[in-house]
Parts: structure tokens; C-alpha cells; sequence
């Protein structure tokens, strides 16, 4: 009877101290796996912070380049306005031109007008 107690609280102290190791050997690897776990959320902080000071290096960078654009267009519409205006004027002295060259040239077929350059030769 001794013997069958001795033997079973043997059982019991290896299940113990095999139960003791199995803890011990799971602490040790929570608390590894915490410490990884805190160090990849200290480089994933670090991450999204540069990724944040990027986004807002290149919102700024849009900003400028849109206010850039914005004020060439206004310039290039300024421009073509005053190139259109140009144009019009341009095509009504033009067609004065035309007209006052019609006239000379039936003028001159009318009255048999001779140039005085022609005359003195």
C-alpha cells in the first residue's frame, strides 16, 4: 500500500514539475512573443508616422502645383483673349485694306490713271 502511494506521488511530483516546466517554457515564450509583437508596433508607429509627413509633403506639393496651374491657365486665357482681340482688329483692317485697294485699282482702270513714276519715263 506504501509502495502504490510512493509510486503514485512520484506520478504526481513528475506530472507537477512536468506541468511547472510546460508554464515556465509558456511564460517564457508570451513574454517573447510580447516584447515582438511591441517592438513590430514601434516600427509600424514609426512607419505610419513618416508615411503620414509624406502624404502631407505631397498634398502640399498637389497644393502648389494646382495654385501653379490655376494661375497659368489664367494667364494662357488672358493671353488668348488679347491674341482673339488682335486677330479681330487685324481682319477688319484687313478687309479696309481690301476695300481700299478695290477702289484704287478700279480708279485707276476707270480713268486710265497712269502712275507718276510711269509718267516720267
Amino acid at each position: 500500500q506504501v509502495k502504490k502511494l510512493q509510486v503514485m506521488l512520484r506520478q504526481a511530483n513528475d506530472q507537477l514539475e512536468k506541468t511547472m516546466k510546460d508554464k515556465q517554457e509558456l511564460e517564457e515564450y508570451m513574454k517573447q512573443t510580447a516584447e515582438d509583437s511591441g517592438n513590430q508596433i514601434s516600427l509600424l508607429m514609426v512607419k505610419c508616422q513618416k508615411s503620414e509627413n509624406f502624404l502631407s509633403e505631397l498634398q502640399q506639393a498637389f497644393s502648389q502645383a494646382k495654385r501653379s496651374v490655376q494661375e497659368q491657365m489664367a494667364v494662357l486665357t488672358q493671353s488668348r483673349e488679347q491674341v482673339s482681340e488682335e486677330l479681330v482688329r487685324l481682319q477688319k483692317d484687313n478687309e479696309s485694306l481690301q476695300g481700299k485697294h478695290s477702289l484704287h485699282v478700279s480708279l485707276q482702270q476707270a480713268e486710265d490713271f497712269i502712275l507718276p513714276e510711269a509718267a516720267e519715263v
